[in-house]
């Protein structure tokens, strides 16, 4: 297949939203709790702090919140969006949160699935909802609410460090030990 053929655009971002709960926890907090260093966290993945939800929030709130600021931004109605896409993957939501990031947002006569990807879960849904899109089997009006997923924790005895193996840094540390 051409070059030409293959790098026609047929999905753009029109809107984000973002949204973090403000609760917030340092690698210093963290150190009352677990045999680990300040030092020692951002070291291996350049996190000094993170948000946590407080008792009784739910990701799905998070994820509509996020929506909500998207929508707004591109000017489209909730009961407009056709497909929803929630890329996330944390202990609140095991069994997934699409169709009540859907409810949450008045998003109606949208299809609502999830898609389990931890720190890439943002990349995913764009490239699963472009996918969708250019194949022509989803509408032109997709929403991929994708709150800070909440991925591995930190062990608690930290191994020593091997020239092996370089770990890759996850942007989004897990906020408990």
């Amino acid at each position: 297949m051409a070059k030409a053929e293959i790098s026609k655009l047929r999905s753009k971002l029109v809107g984000v939203g973002s949204c973090a709960p403000p609760t917030r926890v340092t690698n210093v907090d963290l150190e009352d709790l677990v045999d680990t260093t300040d030092e020692w966290i951002a070291q291996r993945t350049g996190i000094r702090s993170r948000h946590l939800l407080a008792p009784g929030e739910t990701m799905s709130e998070l994820g509509s919140k996020a929506a909500e600021g998207a929508l707004a931004m591109a000017g489209v109605a909730a009961e407009d969006v056709d497909l929803v896409i929630f890329a996330t993957s944390s202990a609140d939501d095991l069994f997934g949160d699409a169709a009540n990031v859907a409810k949450l947002v008045g998003a109606t006569n949208a299809v609502a699935f999830d898609l389990t990807a931890a720190c890439s879960g943002f990349l995913f849904g764009i490239n699963t909802a472009s996918q969708f899109l250019h194949n022509g089997t989803a509408p032109p009006r997709t929403l991929n609410p994708n709150p800070r997923p909440l991925p591995v924790p930190l062990p608690l005895n930290p191994p020593a460090p091997t020239p092996t193996r370089t770990p890759t840094p996850c942007p989004y540390p897990y906020p408990y030990p």
